[in-house]
């Protein structure tokens, strides 16, 4: 027991510190989908979209969405708690795998499991955020083996009384396995190859019967899992279309280099990348039917040879390349379009081809007696000590975007993702001279991508270079005429440069091209409302937000064109709308309140001042307007002398003890409260400013409020007494206003 806790401890350890460069990482590519700038994970109403509704968020993976979400309660943004929580579960997963090959009598049970926790080919899973449905995929997934080896007695140790909670617990485990990542649907074959490699030569038909007809349930619930996920890679994230077009046999032929570049990379990995050169495969090149005819000689010779060398040789490379087999290019997999193979993809098939090496290692070894194992144990602790070296290096490549696209470019210079991301990260960086190379490349190599040549377009007009801004993307608009998305961003460009006639007709045309294009609508309409065409904005927009009523944007941008038409009360509901797609969203709670107090309806601008100040407790200029309401409002319901007081001096603090416009609030708030000696005292030093600013308004104004107090009277702003249309100016000066800061 000491021994194997020693053991467990050991592999943690090594785990962390293999990946200790991981802790100092940020987020990388596709984090921001997963993470950042995934809304789904700042509410409880997120968390039942991700369960309720697929598409919701990227994939429908809502085990590995929910670990997000409670992280995020945790600690937010902070990337080191997510590359905690990663690296955490890789080294659970060497725990896991070491105790599956213990269970099943696997030879050198612990170096496998070492071997797992420290090879390089899995940084990708664990440094990688994104990759976390690799980990919990896995962790369920050896959860579930580990039950059902104990169920069927495959460890020799089973218990009757166990066996029905040890199923139920292997199949609940599966289907949490499925529900973080769909990969893991290979399960129940893998499940079949271990009990042909322990019990083959001691079961019968009827056995085999039984046991199958207790997997089905297993094969049933992933293949349905695995159909769910090929509808969404089509559907939602868009894996169709002429780059997944490849003809079937071609689809064969790649899966066979698929296998031997995987089995290559686990036991000579270097130059790992991120994204790898792309393998151009055709039918009537005779070297690329060697890959998938030596996959098929490989496994027959196994077959054939499984007498000699027993089953274990056999059954280890049927689960790679069974396990494998969701990822070889027969399935439309998104990914796929920028290369044909990826670390992260071989994380579970890994332990196949592991544990057999281990395990043919351990052979050979105990055949050459004490000296062949003294031998295999300094060789297995150099091969562990090089490959945590390596895994420590290749975890520093992830340490952020600009570093992992430096990186990936050096390896797959051709590349037109690394090259275009890197561009991107350069021009971020406000190196733009630097990104042109690199973008220049990408366009090059995939002419037909209309963000790549917008991100160019970008780094053309940081360094002056506005004509060839726009001229790469009409290039693009020329060469591929029925592309919508580079209208919609040359006339992004053509609006950046002040060409607002030709920008507005390149959104119609993209808008022509692709009528539920949301984001030509919504652009063309901040245009059309920069010349008071409110009408044909409005018509614009209409069409959108049939078709994608949950865009924020949309419904903020037809309440200005409601607005501006005069259709006020309209423009509050598309507003309100708004605000209920992002109701922690500080800016549309200041549209809404400006404009419900430009209406006249002012309790419920009250209520979002008061969202305002509950989002941002610094917010001067809604603490000011709700001590404003408060203090001199005509309806008596809504005064409230007391809460007045409280605002304005909490907007002293904020403003300072000399702020004119504090001081103004202040004042009105002692008289609201009947204290007119304090209110005579602040609205005189009030008047002193007043006179300093030398504005005759204004000091009209404060004059006039002092006069009331001093005959003890409270001030009621004559424009908070019914409805109004126009919108508060507080640099007017009015007499109905408080001061603006900068009087």
């Amino acid at each position: 027991m000491k021994a194997r806790l020693a053991g467990g401890l050991i592999l943690l350890l090594a785990t962390f510190a293999a990946y200790s460069p991981a802790l100092r990482a940020g987020f990388v590519w596709d984090d921001d989908d997963y993470v950042e700038n995934n809304a789904a994970l700042r509410t409880l109403e997120g968390l039942r979209r991700i369960w309720f509704e697929p598409g919701a968020v990227a994939q429908y993976y809502p085990l590995t969405y929910t670990s997000f979400w409670i992280e995020y309660q945790l600690w937010g943004l902070n990337p080191a708690g997510y590359h905690v929580v990663n690296i955490l579960l890789h080294g659970v997963n060497a725990l896991l795998f070491w105790r599956v090959l213990r269970r099943i009598g696997m030879p050198g049970a612990w170096i496998a499991a070492a071997l797992f926790a420290l090879h390089p080919v899995h940084v990708e899973s664990v440094a990688w955020i994104t990759e976390r449905k690799n980990l919990l995929a896995g962790a369920f997934y050896l959860l579930s083996a580990l039950a059902f080896v104990r169920f069927v007695g495959l460890d020799g140790a089973a218990e009757p009384g166990r066996r029905a909670r040890g199923y139920v617990a292997s199949l609940a485990a599966y289907v949490a396995a499925l529900l973080s990542k769909t990969a893991s649907c290979t399960l129940p074959g893998a499940l079949v190859l271990l009990v042909y490699w322990k019990r083959a030569d001691s079961m019968s038909r009827r056995d085999w019967v039984r046991t199958i007809a207790l997997l089905i349930p297993f094969f049933v619930v992933g293949v349905l899992a695995g159909l769910g996920t090929i509808v969404m890679e089509r559907s939602h994230v868009g894996a169709e279309g002429e780059e997944w077009s490849r003809p079937p046999l071609e689809r064969a032929l790649l899966a066979g280099r698929i296998v031997w570049f995987y089995a290559a990379t686990l036991v000579w990995p270097r130059n790992l990348s991120f994204v790898y050169r792309e393998w151009p495969v055709r039918a009537d090149d005779w070297f690329a039917w060697a890959y998938p005819i030596s996959v098929v000689a490989v496994i027959a010779a196994l077959w054939f040879g499984r007498r000699r060398w027993g089953r274990g040789p056999l059954v280890a490379a049927l689960y790679f390349v069974g396990t494998l087999f969701p990822v070889l290019g027969f399935f439309n997999i998104y990914y796929m379009r920028y290369a044909p193979a990826a670390d992260h993809f071989q994380y579970l098939p890994s332990m196949g081809l592991i544990a057999a090496l281990v395990a043919a290692s351990h052979h050979i070894a105990s055949r050459r007696g004490i000296v062949g194992r003294r031998a295999a144990a300094i060789a297995a602790a150099a091969v562990l000590c090089v490959c945590g070296a390596m895994t420590s290096r290749q975890s520093q490549v992830y340490h952020d975007r600009l570093s992992l696209w430096t990186h990936t470019v050096r390896l797959n210079p051709d590349g037109w993702l690394p090259n275009s991301h890197l561009g991107y990260e350069l021009l971020q960086r406000d190196r733009a001279a630097e990104a042109i190379e690199y973008l220049e490349t990408a366009v090059r190599r995939r002419p037909q991508d209309a963000s790549i040549r917008q991100t160019l377009s970008t780094a053309y007009v940081r360094l002056g270079r506005t004509d060839d801004a726009i001229g790469i993307l009409r290039d693009g608009v020329a060469a591929y005429p029925k592309d919508a998305r580079l209208r919609f961003y040359l006339g992004f460009m053509l609006a950046w440069v002040n060409e607002d006639e030709a920008a507005i007709a390149a959104y119609r045309e993209a808008i022509a091209l692709d009528d539920a294009f949301v984001e030509a609508r919504n652009n063309l309409a901040t245009l059309l409302l920069r010349y008071n065409r409110a009408a044909e904005a409005i018509d614009v927009l209409a069409p959108a937000i049939r078709a994608r009523s949950q865009v924020y944007e949309l419904h903020q941008q037809l309440g200005s064109a409601l607005w501006q038409a005069g259709r006020r009360d309209e423009a509050i509901d598309a507003y309100r709308a708004a605000a209920k797609l992002r109701p922690d969203d500080h800016e549309i709670h200041r549209v809404l309140a400006d404009c419900l107090v430009a209406l006249g309806r002012h309790a419920e601008a009250i209520d979002e001042f008061r969202d305002r100040v509950r989002l941002r407790r610094d917010d001067a200029e809604a603490i000011r307007m709700l001590a404003w309401l408060w203090a001199t409002s005509p309806d008596a319901q809504l005064r409230n002398g007391a809460a007045a007081m409280t605002a304005a001096k909490r907007l002293i603090e904020l403003s300072g003890p000399d702020n004119p416009a504090a001081l103004d609030v202040l004042a009105a708030a002692a008289a609201e409260t009947g204290d007119f000696t304090q209110a005579v005292e602040v609205g005189e030093r009030v008047c002193e400013a007043a006179k300093k600013l030398g504005k005759k308004e204004l000091i009209d104004a404060v004059e006039a409020r002092l006069a009331l107090y001093r005959a003890g009277r409270p001030y009621r702003d004559p424009l908070l007494g019914g409805a109004t249309t126009k919108a508060v100016d507080p640099d007017a000066g009015s007499s109905s206003r408080p001061a603006a800061d900068g009087q």
